[in-house]
């Protein structure tokens, strides 16, 4: 915390410079202990989970599609082991419409048109 002050004061009292910027930064940085570590990623993972969770919800519409044999591949493996990918959009065409969602890897979705 005292190095955050230190920066704000070294600002506040004009040393602009690149060089006085990067040196008081790299004392910042210096000072961080394992615990300011620890907040600032937790922090940032769950920022970014709450902007995914909010995303998911602002779908307007769920498509249908294939459920995933598995929650990691989801249907990527299956894709990837046919001889004949084609024959399999074709069947998920027909039986879920001209749009559907598909499962990819790591929980991905891919929308096919």
């Amino acid at each position: 915390m005292a190095a955050i002050r230190l920066l704000l004061t070294r600002l506040r009292d004009g040393h602009t410079t690149p060089v006085h910027i990067y040196n008081t930064f790299q004392a910042l940085v210096r000072s961080a202990s394992l615990i300011d570590v620890v907040t600032g990623l937790a922090f940032v993972w769950a920022i970014s989970t709450a902007i995914r969770v909010l995303r998911k919800q602002s779908r307007t519409t769920k498509l249908r599609g294939p459920k995933g044999s598995s929650l990691l591949f989801g249907v990527s493996k299956e894709l990837f082991e046919s001889p004949d990918t084609g024959s399999m959009f074709e069947t998920w065409s027909r039986e879920y419409g001209v749009a559907y969602e598909l499962p990819m890897l790591l929980g991905q979705k891919r929308i096919i048109l």
